[in-house]
């Protein structure tokens, strides 16, 4: 990289020998020196990757471009430093009032925590954790970290990548933490609230936490798009679009999990044709994110169109989401073709994954509900509830459930996760007439 952008090597010398002794005992010289116009992204991330240490240099080339991807650290210039350090030395005689300069490194990680949260990836949560704690353990004080550190436990809860449980307390002591350092801690709650809408029983007191975040800053469009999510579920499908226009109004730039979350919500509506637009503009801008392609898919299963659904399906998977995610909507593309021992195949191998690692419980049941199975879609919400699956949350406006709504049972399992009466008046279709997804049978949606 240091030659490619400068022309030069970074250590030259008369011999081989002389090179290796060089680059043992010598940081290696910034590429600015050949090239002073060079982004500063490019010479941290070749210093980092020359760096004498073997533990500071990337780890993968994901990493690298994760680098790339974020803005340098800032350097401490000496003259802030003496700066800083006289006042520190006066500091008994008058107070002064000036804006902190937070630790380069901790700001290094946030930086780098915010590129792997926009991964919906395993490895794009993991990574926003080990990020976001490192910034909290250098920055105790910052609330922005210990919320986005809330953000991603609640991320990795939520895809089962952690003991759900566990997972969500970690979130709930972060979110906590990030009210108490901020005296105006609209993201703190905002990322309590998330926490709470992922929790089987915690749930219903979740939109007063997303209220009082938005009350105190209308304007953050994570907050935003989480209460939107919250929302979809509660079937509020008009005040979601409400909240998900102002997330969009105070984006500074297009985010394909709004334009994710806009599919989404058309789809739990029941309102098929919206969904393919929206996915199709989603598309247009961002044709390689996972989750993207992932509903191209389900859209092209909508049309009829099987052969392309599979073959879409398996680059999602190379695009390294959830294998198990992949194979369930491979199960319900089966299903819709009328292919019904391939589906039970599948829904088979997604079990036994699920026996080791993260399933959707509400993917996974509304395939057995999809080809008749009502019994064994029953069987599987239940080892969801078991193991505190969130995605059930969903279960009161998901159109997999759509086939068992007249089931008794169903009306059980909405009472057990605290759906009343009050809260089912409020949305916005008739959940007890709903009959098979957008009422076609060989279709189904998504959780």
């Amino acid at each position: 990289m240091f030659e490619m952008v400068t022309g030069r090597l970074p250590f030259e010398c008369e011999s081989s020998y002389e090179i290796a002794v060089a680059r043992l005992t010598r940081d290696a010289p910034s590429p600015a020196i050949h090239k002073p116009n060079l982004d500063r992204r490019w010479e941290h991330c070749i210093l980092r990757c020359l760096a004498r240490d073997p533990a500071k240099r990337p780890a993968s080339a994901f990493e690298i471009l994760s680098l790339l991807e974020i803005p340098a650290p800032r350097k401490w210039p000496r003259r802030a430093a003496l700066a800083a350090l006289s006042g520190a030395t006066t500091s008994a005689l008058y107070l002064t009032v000036k804006p902190r300069i937070r630790n380069p490194e901790a700001e290094a990680a946030f930086s780098r925590g915010l590129v792997f949260s926009q991964r919906r990836t395993a490895e794009g949560v993991t990574g926003s954790i080990r990020e976001f704690k490192q910034a909290t353990e250098l920055e105790p004080g910052w609330a922005d970290a210990w919320a986005n550190l809330a953000e991603a436990y609640s991320a990795a809860s939520n895809a089962e990548l952690m003991d759900p449980l566990s997972a969500l307390k970690q979130a709930e002591v972060a979110a906590k933490r990030a009210i108490d350092c901020d005296g105006r801690p609209a993201r703190g709650h905002g990322a309590l609230a998330v926490v709470r809408s992922l929790d089987l029983d915690q749930w219903p007191t979740a939109e007063a936490e997303f209220r009082r975040a938005i009350e105190l800053n209308p304007e953050d469009p994570n907050v935003l798009l989480s209460y939107v999510v919250h929302l979809r579920k509660l079937g509020r499908f008009r005040e979601a679009e409400n909240y998900l226009n102002a997330a969009d109004q105070h984006s500074r730039s297009p985010d394909p999990k709004l334009l994710a979350e806009r599919a989404f919500l058309a789809f739990t509506g029941r309102k098929p044709d919206r969904f393919k637009v929206d996915v199709q503009r989603a598309h247009e801008l961002f044709p390689n994110e996972a989750v993207i392609e992932l509903l191209m898919a389900r859209s092209l299963q909508l049309e009829g169109r099987f052969d392309e659904a599979m073959k879409k399906l398996d680059y999602v998977e190379q695009l390294g989401l959830n294998r198990a995610t992949v194979l369930v909507y491979k199960a319900s593309v089966a299903a819709a073709m009328k292919q019904t021992n391939q589906a039970i195949d599948l829904a088979t191998e997604v079990e036994r994954i699920g026996q080791n690692r993260p399933i959707d419980g509400l993917l996974l049941a509304g395939v057995y509900a999809q080809i008749g199975k009502f019994d064994k879609a029953f069987e599987t919400i239940h080892r969801a509830y078991q193991r505190r699956d969130s995605t059930l949350i969903s279960i009161a406006t998901s159109p997999f459930m759509d086939y068992l709504r007249s089931d008794r049972r169903f009306q059980d399992w909405l009472e057990r996760l605290h759906f009343t009466n009050q809260i089912m008046h409020k949305m916005e279709f008739n959940s007890s007439s709903a009959n098979g997804l957008f009422s076609q049978p060989s279709r189904i949606g998504t959780s």
